[in-house]
């Protein structure tokens, strides 16, 4: 009998220390288990965390481009703005005293040295002239020019100077001062680095 229980014993601890194993095991298994699933849901916190990220910085990105853009505009606005206003007042300025100056006694040598250069340069032989209405009063002196046949009224020419148009060739040659001063415009707004360009 007493073998019997001796053999019980050890069939019951046998049984126990299985039962303990598998439980340790069991256990093991639940903590790796749950540790992986909260690996898991880190990972997937970070990931959405990244991803929330990466949409804030393209907004963010966005509304500062959208904003310099804006700027931009604004500055460049304000450029052309000030660089018109800057002209018109050249421009102003310039006509005022080109005014007092084919007003002036000084205006007649400058005409007709300007046409003598032309003649000078070009071989024309029968010429018309289209001078503005007020310097009509010096249809003598311009005639006196053996290249020239008439003498015509130029409504358009304001600030004086000349449009010689050669009848032979049919060639135009414009030496009106609003001409010129038109052709400096141009060349202010290039050379002002006052220029707009598109970025």
């Amino acid at each position: 009998m007493s073998y019997d229980k001796q053999k019980l014993l050890r069939f019951q601890e046998a049984i126990l220390e299985d039962a303990d194993e598998k439980i340790a095991r069991m256990n093991q298994n639940i903590s790796n288990y749950e540790q992986r699933e909260l690996n898991n849901a880190k990972q997937k916190q970070l990931e959405e965390i990244f991803i929330y990220m990466q949409n804030r910085i393209r907004h963010v990105k966005s509304e500062f481009n959208y904003k310099l853009s804006k700027k931009s505009l604004d500055f460049k606005k304000k450029i052309l703005s000030f660089r018109n206003e800057l002209i018109k007042q050249v421009m102003q300025q310039s006509e005022k005293e080109i005014l007092d100056f084919v007003n002036s006694d000084k205006y007649k040598d400058y005409l007709l040295n300007k046409i003598k250069q032309v003649f000078d340069e070009l071989n024309f032989n029968d010429t018309e002239i289209k001078v503005r209405r007020e310097d009509l009063k010096l249809k003598k002196d311009l005639l006196m020019f053996k290249n020239i046949s008439s003498v015509l009224v130029d409504d358009q020419n304001k600030l004086g100077g000349f449009v010689l148009i050669d009848k032979q060739s049919n060639i135009v040659i414009d030496k009106t001062i609003s001409s010129i001063l038109n052709n400096q415009r141009q060349h202010f707004l290039k050379t002002s680095g006052l220029i707009i360009e598109n970025d």
